[in-house]
C-alpha cells in the first residue's frame, strides 16, 4: 500500500475542489461571507461547501459558497464556461536550471587545498 501512493504521486498534487469553511451570514445587510461582517447586527455562523472553479477561455479563478455552479459570468472576459479547479493555484513560469551532476568532491576543489 505505501509503496503505491509513492508511485501515484505526492497527495498535495491531488488538490480537492470543494471544501468546508465557516461562513458568518447577516441577514439585514445580506452578508454572506468568510470575514467577519462589520455591521453590529446579530450574525449567523455556518459550514457550508466552497468550491474552486477556473474560466475555461482566460483562466481567472473564482469560488462560490453554496452553490454547485458559478452564477456571474467571467470578471475578465465576460465567458459564461468555467470548469472544476484544483484549491491550489498552479505555479507556471521560469523554473530553476536544473543542477549540472558533477563528481563527488568537484564543487569544493576550487576551495579546499591539499597540501601533500
Amino acid at each position: 500500500r505505501w509503496f503505491h501512493g509513492l508511485l501515484c504521486g505526492p497527495a498535495w498534487f491531488l488538490a480537492p475542489v470543494a471544501a468546508l469553511v465557516q461562513i458568518y451570514v447577516c441577514k439585514p445587510c445580506r452578508y454572506a461571507g468568510e470575514g467577519l461582517p462589520a455591521c453590529s447586527h446579530p450574525y449567523e455562523q455556518r459550514t457550508v461547501v466552497k468550491r474552486f472553479f477556473r474560466c475555461a477561455k482566460c483562466g481567472w479563478r473564482t469560488v462560490t459558497l453554496r452553490r454547485g455552479i458559478v452564477a456571474l459570468p467571467c470578471e475578465k472576459c465576460g465567458a459564461t464556461r468555467f470548469e472544476p479547479a484544483s484549491a491550489y493555484r498552479s505555479v507556471e513560469g521560469k523554473s530553476a536550471a536544473p543542477e549540472r551532476l558533477m563528481l563527488r568532491g568537484e564543487e569544493f576543489s576550487r576551495s579546499l587545498r591539499y597540501d601533500l
